[in-house]
C-alpha cells in the first residue's frame, strides 16, 4: 500500500529536504524515524526539494508498506523525531501516486521583517531599511512575471531540469503590520526559483536593476543582471495541493 503523509518543519539546522553525503537532511532523519519504528527499510519521496534553511508549513511525501496507520502510531512518530519536524496526518492512495509529481500547485511564501523580531529568529528576513524600497517597483517586477511560463533567467545554475516551463497562477506582494510577504504559485518551481525572484524584486526595489532588464532577460530567456539570491531562511513552503480524491485520510 502506498501512503502520503502530511508534515512541516523548520529547515534551520538541516541542508535541505534531500539527502546529501554528509550533511544531515530531513529526508535522511524521516527515513531512519520510519524504517526503526515500523521495522522496515522504508524509502520515501517528497513532493519536492528544498533548499538549505528553508522551511515548510505543509510538506507531503510518500513510501510503501503493507503495515497499517493508527492515532497511536502516527504519536509515537512524532515523539521519536526531533522537536523541528512533525507530522500532521496519513493519507493512503493508489499504488502509482507520486508526492511529486501528481501535485497540481506549490505556494511559496517569503517574509521580510522591518523590525527585528526577537520571538521567531531565522523565520524572515530582517530588513531594517524600508525606506530604501519602492514597493510600487517590486508589484510590478510581480505583475510582469506572471505574463510568463519560461523562466530560465530565474533558475539557479547547475539544474538538471529538462525545461523550464512553470505554470504561474499569483505573484505578489502584501503589506503585514512590520513587513511584507510575497506569495508565489505555479504547478513547479526551478532550482532556487523563488530566492532569485524574490532577490531580484528588492534590487528593482532598491533601484539597483530596472523593470526593462527584467522584461529584457526573460524575453530573451538571459541571465539577469546583477542577478541576487535571497536568503534562504525566510522563504517558506506553504501549501502542496493535489486533485480531489486523491488523498483519503487514515489517521
Amino acid at each position: 500500500m502506498r501512503y502520503f503523509i502530511e508534515s512541516s518543519y523548520n529547515g534551520t539546522r538541516y541542508s535541505g529536504w534531500q539527502r546529501q553525503p554528509g550533511d544531515l537532511s530531513i529526508q535522511q532523519i524521516l527515513e531512519e524515524a520510519f524504517s526503526l519504528i515500523l521495522r522496515e527499510e522504508i524509502a520515501i519521496t517528497g513532493c519536492g526539494r528544498t533548499d538549505a534553511g528553508v522551511h515548510a508549513k505543509q510538506y507531503f511525501f510518500h513510501f510503501d508498506t503493507d503495515q497499517n496507520f493508527s492515532s497511536e502510531l502516527l504519536y509515537r512518530f512524532n515523539k521519536y523525531l526531533p522537536e523541528d519536524i512533525a507530522l500532521r496526518a496519513i493519507y493512503q492512495v493508489h499504488d502509482q501516486a507520486s508526492a511529486r509529481f501528481d501535485a497540481v500547485r506549490r505556494t511559496y511564501q517569503y517574509y521580510l521583517a522591518f523590525q527585528k523580531d526577537a520571538l521567531s529568529p531565522g523565520l524572515s528576513l530582517w530588513y531594517p531599511f524600508k525606506e530604501s524600497l519602492d514597493f510600487d517597483a517590486m508589484r510590478a517586477v510581480s505583475s510582469l512575471i506572471k505574463q510568463y511560463q519560461d523562466f530560465k533567467p530565474f533558475c539557479k545554475e547547475g539544474s538538471d531540469t529538462t525545461h523550464y516551463l512553470c505554470n504561474m497562477s499569483e505573484a505578489l506582494w502584501t503589506d503585514t503590520p512590520h513587513g511584507a510577504v510575497f506569495t508565489i504559485s505555479s504547478n513547479r518551481f526551478l532550482r532556487g526559483m523563488v530566492r532569485l525572484i524574490v532577490g531580484t524584486c528588492i534590487q528593482v526595489g532598491r533601484g539597483k536593476l530596472s523593470l526593462d532588464e527584467v522584461r529584457a532577460a526573460l524575453d530573451t530567456q538571459t541571465t539577469m543582471p546583477r542577478a541576487e539570491s535571497a536568503p534562504a531562511h525566510a522563504l517558506h513552503l506553504v501549501s502542496v495541493e493535489y486533485p480531489p480524491g486523491l488523498l483519503k485520510k487514515v489517521v
